[in-house]
């Protein structure tokens, strides 16, 4: 696993192959500092920083992990992208206190999604456009380019409890939804993107998204 949160990212070996650069890493009193630019609140920091220490804790595989990039055109930065073998995983962070759905199948389906009382059904349907913008980055129709909503949560309600005690996703469309550790099994699948094609992609989001 490779990361690169927050800074800028590439450097080039003598022969002109690329690698990751070092990382800095949060210190013990919480996240790392925002970087350039205007902070986002802090409990949007938290919930980034936490999902981004599970992935970074789990995915040691060789997978890249790119967080708090800017996305040219968006009207945020995305939270995080990671490149691994399964795909290009394109992932918003949520803390919300209670987590409920109404499901369209009893296959994880969801017609909408709610925080409380709150429908954020929209918020779901926004990753669309990050993921548009990442495809034109990855310039390759071939790469699965998944798009996740990462959910930290106090309550899940119902279903939703249920199925992520089972380590199962809930889906909108094609969002895949749920906590960190639902999230980093489906990235850990294998898929058809070779080490050689992962380290290529995450050369071209590494160059093409700088960070936040």
């Amino acid at each position: 696993m490779a990361d690169f949160s927050r800074r800028p990212g590439s450097r080039h070996a003598p022969d002109g192959s690329w690698s990751p650069a070092p990382h800095r890493t949060a210190g013990p009193g919480g996240p790392p500092s925002v970087g350039r630019g205007t902070a986002p609140a802090p409990w949007g920091v938290e919930r980034e920083y936490r999902v981004g220490r599970a992935l970074r804790d789990a995915l040691r595989d060789g997978e890249l992990i790119f967080s708090d990039r800017r996305i040219d055109g968006a009207a945020q930065t995305t939270d995080h992208v990671v490149v691994a073998t399964s795909g290009v995983w394109v992932i918003d962070a949520k803390r919300w206190k209670a987590v409920s759905f109404r499901a369209t199948d009893d296959r994880g389906s969801v017609a909408r999604l709610y925080a409380g009382d709150h429908d954020v059904t929209a918020l779901v349907d926004g990753l669309c456009d990050c993921l548009f913008r990442v495809a034109a980055v990855v310039r390759d129709p071939s790469v699965p380019l998944r798009p996740a909503m990462a959910i930290l949560t106090e309550q899940c309600r119902f279903a939703a409890g249920l199925r992520f005690r089972l380590g199962k996703p809930i889906w909108h469309g094609d969002v895949l939804i749920g906590p960190p550790g639902v999230l980093v099994e489906q990235i850990r699948r294998s898929g058809p993107l070779t080490r050689d094609q992962v380290l290529h992609i995450g050369h071209r989001v590494d160059e093409a998204l700088p960070p936040g």
